[in-house]
């Protein structure tokens, strides 16, 4: 019998140690991972600032270009502020050397800015929308108010207006070089994550069906931005864009809000009641703080091929 409980007692001691060592070995393996994950952020955050000192405004001003579901329209303000610079910097350096030998632009770029709201929900929802109107009229944008992105072609101010613009600019062709629409956004606030998603995509499909029509073929591009995380990434727009069937993802790339001058973004629902200098949250903070991707779409070669085949028989 004695010989039987010394068996025993050796027995617990050997569970024990064995717990203690599986507990020790679990906690080395813990803050190894805590290293390693240290390193990667690290390096992530080394890669993040490379890639933003080499990111540059991807539009130019010879571009037509359609913006919808704006906001309070700073982002176009910037943007075209943007090229009118840069056409400014063209036509000093094109005066100061022969201007013969400058090449002719057969047409100029235009920017055409687009919101759902009306201008007496804008003047509600978004203080600065209407100076910043106003200032795009300054500046040769052109803007529609009450535009339903998911159903552009039927808008007949917008029609009207596109008219407009490309006889103005010079453009004969059909459709835009580049469609945007930053952060799209129903804000239905639906708690349902799954509904949430559901009514999202919904959105990005009838975008995407709608805003193709004014595309030009076969170089237009459709560029969607979204904040990175969820529920965003649960929208999956590169999989909207699969299904649309004439459409392909060319690629994407960081959106960095600091590269527009100016630009504050702002919720569907409204601006912050509080502004940064009025000890409100920092100008897009949302924004840097998860992160921003443009998905860019285009037509797939298919698509661009029987369209060129068909016109020209």
């Amino acid at each position: 019998m004695g010989k039987h409980r010394g068996g025993g007692k050796k027995k617990g001691k050997s569970l024990i140690a064995r717990a203690k060592q599986l507990r020790t070995n679990s906690q080395k393996k813990a803050v190894r991972n805590a290293h390693e994950r240290k390193k990667q952020l690290a390096k992530q955050k080394k890669r993040n600032l490379e890639n933003r000192k080499k990111a540059k405004i991807p539009y130019t001003p010879d571009e037509s270009i359609l913006l919808v579901g704006e906001g309070d329209f700073s982002f176009t303000v910037s943007l075209q502020s943007y090229c009118n610079k840069v056409m400014e910097t063209l036509r000093n350096t094109v005066s100061s050397n022969d201007s013969k030998s400058a090449p002719k632009r057969k047409h100029k770029g235009f920017i055409l800015a687009t919101c759902l709201d009306s201008k007496e929900e804008l003047k509600k929802k978004y203080p600065t929308a209407l100076p910043n109107i106003e200032k795009l009229k300054q500046l040769g944008a052109y803007v529609v108010d009450k535009v339903d992105c998911t159903d552009l072609k039927s808008n007949i101010v917008l029609g009207d207006k596109i008219i407009l613009a490309k006889a103005k600019a010079l453009d004969q062709s059909e459709g835009f070089d580049r469609i945007i629409f930053n952060f799209p956004h129903t804000g239905c606030g639906i708690k349902d994550t799954h509904k949430n998603n559901a009514l999202h995509q919904e959105l990005l499909r009838k975008f995407l069906k709608s805003a193709v029509k004014l595309m030009k073929n076969p170089s237009g591009e459709i560029h969607v931005t979204l904040k990175k995380g969820e529920p965003y990434e649960s929208w999956n727009f590169p999989a909207c864009v699969r299904e649309h069937g004439a459409l392909r993802l060319k690629n994407s790339t960081d959106f960095y809000t600091d590269l527009y001058e100016g630009y504050r973004h702002r919720r569907t629902l409204g601006a912050q009641s509080i502004e940064e200098n009025d000890g409100g949250p920092a100008a897009n903070a949302d924004v840097k703080s998860s992160g921003a991707r443009t998905y860019i779409a285009v037509l797939k070669e298919t698509e661009v091929d029987a369209v060129t085949s068909s016109s020209s028989r």
